[in-house]
Order: structure tokens, then sequence, then C-alpha cells
């Protein structure tokens, strides 16, 4: 299994050769992160909420009508959107629960709330692989994994330039 430090390092290696952000705007993201994933938290959180409630509101009329109209192809698409949909909360519940953690080590300027913001890229990254196979149309799927794709380069390299700034704690040992 990979682990967080080995994504970190492939993931720097291929952002080594950019430029770097001038350092006032490096030192003010690193001080300011925490407060911008706690709001990024709480819209997920409203976000998150909304589709639970979607989904569940519109699972009654879905199956009720899946007993008199199953021969109706518009049905396997209504089924299909709930699929889509659970997967889609169950992705962002996971990156959810991930940033949360990361926010008092990340306003502490530790290393591990760092982890934890790239541990959730990682995971939001996955989410929009699978969402874009699962919910697969020929017409923009290129367009999709594009965005995609520059959605990551893009939060990644935000990411690796307030690296620095964030120090792995030392172990007290305590002796007897």
């Amino acid at each position: 299994m990979i682990s967080v430090d080995e994504i970190e390092k492939t993931i720097g290696d291929w952002l080594k050769p950019l430029p770097h952000l001038p350092n006032i705007w490096r030192k003010w993201l690193a001080k300011n992160i925490w407060w911008i994933v706690l709001v990024c938290v709480i819209l997920s959180a409203i976000g998150a909420l909304t589709l639970f409630n979607s989904v569940f509101i519109t699972l009654p009329f879905i199956f009720t009508t899946t007993s008199y109209l199953h021969h109706y192809s518009w049905l396997n698409h209504d089924i299909f959107w709930v699929f889509s949909s659970l997967v889609s909360l169950s992705f962002t519940v996971i990156t959810l629960v991930v940033s949360a953690m990361a926010i008092s080590s990340l306003k502490s300027m530790k290393k591990n709330g760092w982890s934890l913001l790239l541990l959730g890229l990682v995971i939001n990254g996955a989410s929009v692989i699978v969402g874009i196979i699962i919910k697969f149309n020929i017409l923009n799927f290129i367009p999709n994994i594009v965005f995609a794709v520059i959605g990551f380069a893009f939060t990644a390299y935000l990411l690796y330039e307030i690296r620095s700034y964030f120090k792995v704690e030392a172990k007290v040992i305590k002796k007897k």
C-alpha cells in the first residue's frame, strides 16, 4: 500500500521544476490555510447535507414508481442517479472528515495537518475520477479529465508551495 509520504515525494518531484510564488504570498497562505479549510469544510458539509436530503427524499418516489413503471427506460436513469449520488456523497463525507481533522494541526502549523490536506486532495482526485467513470459520457469525457487534472495540479501546486512552513513535531521521550 502506498503511504502518504510516498505520494508526497512523487507529487513533489512533479512540481519541483515549477516557479514559486512570492514568499509573502506563501507565508500568508500558510498562516491562513486553516480558516480557508474551515470555510471549505462548512460549505462541503452544507453541500453533503443537501445531497443527502435530495437523495433520500427522492428514493421513495423512485421505488414506488419502480413497481408500476418498471419497463420505462427513464427509471433506470433515476436509480443510476441515486447510485452515483451515493458514491459522490460517500467520497464527500470522507474528504470532509479528513479536512476537518486537519484544521487544528494547520492552525498550529504542524506537518500532520499538511499531510491530511494532501490525503484529502488525493481522495478528492479519486472521487473525481470515479465520478467521471460512473457518469461516462463520450461527449464530455475528455473535457472532464482535462479539468480534473488542471484542478488537481493547481491545488497540489498551492499545497506544495506552503509545505516548508509546516514542521514535524519532535517526540519528547520521558525518562523515569
